[in-house]
C-alpha cells in the first residue's frame, strides 16, 4: 500500500510537529496571554460589579426602609390630623346644635309673645266689632237701645272666656 510508505509519513509527521510546535508556542506566548488577561479583567470587572450591586442593593433596602418609615409616619400623622378634624367638627357640631336650639327656643318664645299680642289685638278689635254688631242688631231687629256699659261688660266677659280656646 502506497499510503503507508514510512518515508512519506516521516516528512509529513516532522512538518506536522514543527507546525503544531510553532502554533503552540505562538498560542502560548502571543495569543493566550492577552486572552487570559482579558478573562481575568472580565472576572475582576464582574466581581466589582457584583460588589457594587450588593452595595446598591443594601442601599436600596435601606432607602426602602426609610421610605416605608416616612410613609408610616405620614399615614399616622394624617390619621391624627383627620381624627383631630373629626373631633373639632363634632365639637363644633354639638356647639352649633346647642346654639341653634337656644336660638330656636328664643325665636319660639318671641313668636309666642308676638302671637299673644296679635291675639289680644284681634280680640280687642273683635270685641269692638261684636259690640257694634250687637248694638246695631238690637236697634234694627228689636228697636231697642241697650245699655252701653252693660253691653260692653257682657261682650268683654264672653270674649275673655273664648280667649282660652
Amino acid at each position: 500500500m502506497p499510503q503507508l510508505d514510512f518515508n512519506f509519513y516521516c516528512a509529513q509527521i516532522f512538518w506536522l510537529l514543527v507546525s503544531f510546535g510553532l502554533l503552540f508556542v505562538a498560542m502560548k506566548f502571543w495569543l493566550l496571554p492577552p486572552l487570559i488577561e482579558i478573562i481575568h479583567k472580565r472576572e475582576e470587572k464582574i466581581k466589582h460589579i457584583l460588589r457594587q450591586a450588593d452595595k446598591l442593593s443594601a442601599q436600596a433596602q435601606r432607602i426602602e426602609k426609610e421610605y416605608q418609615h416616612y410613609v408610616d409616619e405620614s399615614t399616622s400623622y394624617c390619621v391624627r390630623v383627620l381624627q383631630t378634624a373629626r373631633d373639632e367638627i363634632e365639637d363644633d357640631k354639638e356647639k352649633l346644635e346647642k346654639d341653634l336650639l337656644a336660638e330656636l327656643k328664643t325665636d319660639t318664645q318671641n313668636a309666642q309673645k308676638d302671637l299673644a299680642e296679635e291675639k289680644k289685638a284681634v280680640y280687642s278689635k273683635l270685641e269692638v266689632i261684636t259690640y257694634n254688631f250687637i248694638q246695631i242688631f238690637l236697634k234694627v231687629c228689636y228697636a231697642i237701645k241697650p245699655n252701653a256699659t252693660l253691653l260692653k261688660k257682657e261682650v268683654s266677659v264672653r270674649m275673655k272666656g273664648d280667649e282660652n280656646v
